[in-house]
């Protein structure tokens, strides 16, 4: 049987030592021990890396050895008294194991995709970015999850092109899609821009912004209108009447948007909450502007 084991990890292994009786022997020296190690290649590296030896109980050891190489390893182990010939393992060694993955979105392929997502300033891993890897023709998607605190999601995928779409609303900018080949066994590395939406022209307006994307999680270029519903706009600052409508476009590349809007609590509406309503493309929904310098619109905008 070969045990399973991941490169420049520590592989495990126990073994019992019986004497010719069949009873197991206890107290052997750890410098009895000697052993050959073999590569992948064949080769024997016991000059190069280390096994150590622990004893266990009731004649039980453990041998320790760290790998540093993908593909198939072999130790055999010897004690001069009770095992001349040796004791053999052998240990199929991959760059991961199935246990770092995230099981629920692993994707349908057999080769392992380790996708790393970094600041573009920094290079400090971003975690909690949502992933997904489409076909190239972005209509199916393969694999989605998010990124661990390292920055990184593992996905099983077969050979090929696809495309990935990466995002973390509100918090950084990325590219859209981003291209991946997968050849073998994978590792990429994306960056994303911190999302900084500015600062505000004066105390009594609040920056809102967003992002508007197709139903691939593509950028899409759309109209944006907010207006104030009704006629409460006048304001507490200034006595004369307010404008009741902005509009901007998104951003066809990226798909952001921000427009400076007057908060609500600067009107002098009484007992009554001024509410904007929103027009991006075909949807409408309505929300009240906050006393805050910037807003993520969808944290305001009504279900």
């Amino acid at each position: 049987m070969i045990d399973l084991g991941k490169i420049n990890t520590p592989i495990v292994d126990d073994f019992v030592i019986l004497d010719n009786s069949g009873n197991p022997v206890t107290g052997i020296p750890v410098g009895n021990f000697t052993y050959k190690l073999y590569d992948p290649t064949g080769s024997e590296v016991s000059g190069s890396i280390t096994a150590t030896f622990t004893e266990l109980t009731n004649g039980h050891y453990r041998v320790t050895f760290t790998p540093n190489l993908v593909g198939t390893w072999t130790i055999a182990v010897y004690e001069p008294t009770y095992k001349p010939e040796g004791l053999r393992g052998s240990y199929q060694v991959f760059n991961q194991l199935f246990d770092d993955i995230n099981v629920d979105n692993l994707g349908p392929g057999n080769q392992l995709v380790t996708i790393t997502v970094e600041d573009d300033n920094t290079t400090d891993p971003i975690a909690g970015v949502y992933v997904q890897v489409f076909n190239t023709a972005l209509t199916t998607q393969q694999a989605f999850g998010f990124t661990d605190v390292n920055g990184q999601i593992v996905f099983s995928l077969f050979d090929g092109d696809y495309k990935v779409v990466l995002t973390k609303i509100g918090s950084y900018v990325f590219t859209v899609p981003e291209d991946l080949t997968v050849n073998g066994t994978t590792s990429v590395t994306y960056q994303g821009t911190y999302f900084n939406p500015g600062t505000p022209s004066s105390p009594e307006v609040c920056i809102v912004y967003g992002w508007t994307y197709d139903i691939n999680g593509s950028p899409i270029s759309e109209e944006v209108t907010a207006r104030v519903v009704g006629d409460d706009n006048f304001l507490i600052s200034n006595p004369l009447i307010s404008g009741t409508e902005s509009t901007t476009t998104s951003d066809a590349t990226t798909g952001y948007w921000s427009m400076e809007l007057i908060k609500s609590g600067q009107y002098a509406s009484g007992d009554r909450t001024v509410i904007y309503e929103f027009e991006i493309g075909d949807m409408h929904r309505t929300g009240i502007i906050p006393d805050a310098a910037t807003c993520d619109a969808a944290d305001i905008l009504d279900p």
